[in-house]
């Protein structure tokens, strides 16, 4: 029978806080709990101070220890349930069938946007994408130009 900390639960203490808790503070809260309790062993110790974080080293208590262990009442915390944020409908503001996965990305961007009342932002990638359309068409309109009209553009 071992009268101190099992090395294997203080190991899994350790690897279970990952970290954020030196060992030091461990055997501090270790102990905080016995003034607590003096009855428990502090392999005992050390289950109730797993259960507060959410796990468990209680496959590793001796029987003594599963003995103190039984006279400790051990809240147990309850955790919310986490509650289903209902999805919006998204409203399809500006639709125009492209290839440019750009402006696809825009258009969702500005659906978006206006659904959720970000209608500064819906202005300004309205706003965008409308700069990107005539500066996409002038680029038609000029090549298209090029290739008809060549003479025209070779007096200049």
């Amino acid at each position: 029978m071992r009268k101190g900390l099992n090395p294997k639960i203080m190991k899994i203490l350790e690897e279970k806080t990952k970290g954020k808790i030196t060992k030091q503070a461990i055997r501090n809260e270790l102990s905080r709990i016995r003034r607590e309790d003096p009855s428990l062993t502090l392999n005992a110790a050390a289950e109730i101070f797993a259960k507060k974080r959410r796990f468990s080293v209680v496959r590793y208590l001796e029987d003594k220890d599963r003995e103190t262990l039984k006279s400790v009442k051990i809240e147990k915390i309850k955790i919310p349930p986490l509650q289903v944020k209902q999805r919006k409908k998204i409203i399809e503001l500006a639709k125009y069938d492209t290839n440019d996965k750009l402006l696809k990305a825009h258009l969702g961007e500005i659906n978006k946007t206006y659904t959720f009342g970000c209608y500064t932002a819906t202005f300004i990638l309205c706003r965008k994408v409308l700069e990107n359309l005539i500066i996409h068409f002038l680029s038609l309109a000029l090549l298209f130009s090029l290739l008809f009209f060549p003479l025209v553009f070779s007096l200049f």
